[in-house]
């Protein structure tokens, strides 16, 4: 072994137990007892999980198609409730208002397919356009 081969795998050898060494640190810091929270910590949590609450609530949907299936002008729009007293209808878009988590015990989550099962039919979501519908790709 020449003193070149030598050096890089003693440099290499450094760097790799100061990573264990930064990584060893950073799980202990993470693992410790945390302080206990102040009251405005405490309430700003409080408030997030409840705002939280509300995106998961439950939404009533309507499914409009436009244009020809299987042709590029096909798109597939989704209204809903646009207020609690139902008076007013809303288109929501399928990229930005659809909540991760579904409605319940918060173990159930929501995601869009844009590949029908059965099918050799591609959609996606169109990100350009405005209420994000999907569309024929």
């Amino acid at each position: 072994m020449t003193s070149n081969t030598k050096t890089r795998d003693l440099l290499s050898l450094g760097l790799s137990v100061g990573a264990a060494a930064v990584s060893a640190y950073v799980l202990w810091r993470t693992t410790r007892d945390a302080p206990a929270e102040p009251e405005s910590e405490r309430s700003l949590r409080d408030e997030k999980k409840r705002r939280q609450s509300m995106r998961c609530r439950e939404i009533e949907t309507l499914v409009m198609e436009r244009g020809e299936a299987g042709t590029k002008d096909y798109r597939v729009h989704v209204l809903a409730k646009a207020n609690e007293d139902n008076t007013t209808i809303a288109e929501i878009s399928l990229w930005h208002d659809v909540p991760l988590v579904a409605p319940g015990d918060g173990k159930l989550f929501n995601f869009i397919c844009e590949i029908p099962k059965c099918t050799r039919k591609k959609f996606e979501v169109a990100t350009t356009e405005g209420a994000t519908p999907i569309k024929q790709d």
